[in-house]
């Protein structure tokens, strides 16, 4: 079994949230009574993240279910949340972080656990002289 990535934007999920409705750019526009330019914008990255309000008219335009409804706001949080972040830290990080953000939630504690020492033993390494375990005196 494969698992596929899951989106890591607002633009990317609702472009997946289209393609499983089956539906064009246009449809979907229409159900969510914004401009085909805008949602193409969403999707495509060249807007900033929509804001709640705005999610919840693409949720209810779409009919999304609860969970794919709160999916979408936590991811659209997260993408808020870091923006101002992007400046400072790798896009790896960002994508780290807003992956926890929306799918933690979804990921049972012993799998959680497990990520949180591989991260934990990751960072403890050193690394070219330097010890990334800054608890450590």
């Amino acid at each position: 079994m494969s698992v596929s990535k899951p989106p890591s934007s607002v633009g990317e999920m609702l472009y997946c949230i289209r393609q499983e409705l089956g539906i064009s750019q246009a449809a979907a526009a229409n159900l969510i009574e914004i401009s085909i330019g805008y949602l193409s914008e969403i999707e495509n990255g060249k807007r900033p993240t929509p804001s709640q309000k705005t999610i919840l008219k693409i949720a209810t335009g779409l009919a999304l279910s609860d969970k794919k409804k709160t999916d979408l706001l936590s991811l659209a949080t997260a993408e808020r949340i870091t923006a101002h972040l992007r400046k400072t830290l790798p896009p790896e990080t960002i994508d780290l972080m807003i992956f926890f953000q929306v799918w933690a939630p979804h990921i049972d504690r012993q799998t959680l656990n497990e990520i949180r020492q591989h991260l934990f033993e990751a960072i403890s390494k050193p690394r070219g002289g330097h010890n990334a375990n800054y608890g450590a005196h």
